[in-house]
């Protein structure tokens, strides 16, 4: 009975691991958290600005946005960056919940960057960051 439940269940090996279509790209692994951590703090950079400058709310909750995409841009203290960021897409996610139905405010594009972000507090900066794994 084991052996029908991890023939079905198992996954798909060979004896050298995991199969895949191009192995040799898993060398470049810790490259995907960093392309992530980069895209989402030119992302949040934009909308801190547009809260600053535009006046989508108010000035300090701009700034502390740019500063915690400035942190996960570097790779520095990105945890915490990470956190801030959250609260401040969940903040948006919230307020505008009643107006999901107008194209401006679409909300898969939030649920997206909270995703991201999810997997960044997850998995870590990636390369090429300022924090050091202790």
């Amino acid at each position: 009975m084991t052996d029908i439940f991890l023939t079905f269940f198992s996954p798909i090996t060979n004896s050298v691991g995991p199969l895949s279509l191009f192995p040799s790209l898993f060398v470049f692994s810790s490259l995907a958290p960093t392309l992530l951590r980069i895209t989402v703090a030119f992302i949040l950079v934009g909308i801190g600005y547009k809260t600053v400058r535009v006046g989508g709310g108010s000035t300090f909750v701009g700034i502390v946005e740019i500063l915690a995409s400035l942190l996960i841009l570097a790779g520095f203290l990105t945890q915490l960056g990470v956190i801030i960021a959250l609260i401040t897409i969940i903040s948006i996610v919230v307020k505008n919940s009643r107006n999901y139905n107008r194209p401006e405010y679409f909300m898969g594009y939030n649920f997206l960057l909270i995703v991201i972000l999810l997997s960044l507090l997850i998995t870590g900066p990636g390369a090429f960051a300022l924090d050091l794994p202790l």
